[in-house]
């Protein structure tokens, strides 16, 4: 997906948004596709920064969906992972405001 550039990343940042809303509704969705997620598009920092290049919004999407879900309960993240994300999300947030250099 992300050979589409901005729209393939949206997609990605869109799936984010699926899948919390499938987990809010049917409650079926297990810790580990969570997990599974979080790990690879925004833990593993290589893919996290393929992602924000291509379209830094859906990379801040993605993270707040994790963030979300674990704050409605529908994902017991260890709070390491917890601290890491918001870690993330604060760093993005920040540059996509202007508050610090894109380039950072």
């Amino acid at each position: 997906m992300l050979s589409h550039g901005f729209s393939g990343a949206a997609e990605i940042g869109n799936r984010f948004s699926y899948l919390l809303g499938w987990s809010a509704t049917t409650g079926k969705i297990d810790g580990w596709v969570y997990q599974g997620m979080a790990e690879t598009f925004v833990l593993d920092e290589t893919m996290r920064k393929r992602l924000e290049a291509a379209n830094p919004r859906a990379a801040r999407n993605a993270v707040a969906r994790l963030l979300e879900a674990h704050g409605r309960g529908l994902w017991d993240a260890e709070e390491s992972t917890i601290l890491q994300l918001q870690e993330i999300y604060s760093d993005l947030e920040d540059r996509l405001e202007g508050a610090v250099e894109v380039g950072r």
